[in-house]
């Protein structure tokens, strides 16, 4: 796929979320006209007053296939996901269900009502699992070893996607993120839970920061610089192939909580949560980006600066 026609439908499924709100603000900057964004609610629609948000189960199959008849896009990214198992409200299986489900409605409403468009299939670096490489960064031919269930249904997602591109001949590109961070993400993820709570600390609403696994090296990249990559791959990726999105670097827990108290308002005492360990967390995992940087893009904030950006949001907020 070449470049896309600006005033082309693109749809993002899940797109008032965290990466999708990023990617949003991407396009109306490159000068896309014709954008929709599907929500399980329906709320948001002041935030995006450059695009169409759809209320939308996309478990619902029908109303899915309903949504791309209207909507008839070129372009799908799709984002939408249950992001985490460590909720402990939700049942077991719930995950794993929900997000294959949503990828089976997604995948049927393409085959069905616009087999010649493009689909980014977003999936997780989660796939991988328990690598046992060491700091050896993890290409997108290393095996699968889904360590929990979030990454079993990134499993399924990613080979109902590949059967789908071969079996009935779709554009599909896979595409596998490692940590992605930046402002607006929720604090179910690390570096926003440092944050907001730092805020709440200074704010004199929380004495102790709590925190699980620091030892853990991540690749982390700005949210801001995935969504670019995103774009790059709607444009020049192959079809039927898979990128890894990442910096290729590893960063220790440890080193992005010492940046945030550095520059906190008020002294931070840590407290290690036995609740927020993970005992299926792999010690190290960094991505191998080659297929993705010969496509043209590198990343471009440092992540010093995601982190601050990160604090900044939190003081807003709070």
């Amino acid at each position: 796929m070449s470049a896309l026609d600006h005033n082309a439908p693109i749809l993002l499924t899940g797109g008032t979320g965290f990466a999708g709100s990023h990617l949003y603000d991407l396009l109306v900057e490159r000068g896309y006209t014709n954008l929709h964004l599907t929500s399980l609610t329906g709320s948001h629609t002041a935030r995006f007053p450059q695009a169409t948000v759809h209320a939308l189960d996309l478990t619902n199959t029908e109303a899915t296939c309903t949504l791309f008849k209207q909507v008839h896009p070129t372009a799908i990214v799709h984002l939408a996901s249950i992001p985490t198992t460590h909720d402990p409200s939700l049942p077991k299986l719930y995950t794993l269900h929900q997000n294959i489900a949503v990828q089976d409605s997604v995948l049927e409403a393409m085959r069905l009502h616009t087999p010649t468009a493009r689909l980014l299939a977003i999936t997780s670096a989660e796939v991988y699992g328990h690598h046992n490489q060491g700091n050896t960064p993890l290409t997108e031919t290393t095996p699968f070893t889904p360590a929990n269930e979030y990454a079993v249904s990134k499993v399924y997602q990613d080979a109902l996607s590949c059967q789908y591109a071969t079996e009935h001949n779709l554009d599909i590109v896979r595409v596998r993120p490692f940590n992605h961070v930046g402002p607006r993400q929720t604090p179910h993820f690390v570096v926003a839970s440092f944050a907001k709570q730092i805020v709440q600390i200074e704010n004199g609403a929380q004495e102790t920061l709590q925190v699980g696994n620091l030892d853990a090296v991540r690749d982390f990249t700005d949210v801001r610089d995935v969504v670019r990559a995103y774009l790059v791959l709607l444009e020049n990726g192959v079809s039927g192939d898979v990128y890894n999105v990442g910096s290729g670097v590893g960063i220790s827990i440890t080193s992005l909580l010492d940046i945030l108290r550095e520059h906190s308002r008020a002294e931070i005492s840590v407290v290690q949560d036995k609740a927020r360990l993970r005992p299926s967390d792999n010690p190290v995992m960094i991505a191998d980006v080659t297929k993705l940087t010969t496509l043209g893009w590198q990343p471009t904030l440092p992540l010093k600066t995601t982190v601050l950006d990160i604090l900044a949001y939190w003081r807003e907020q709070l």
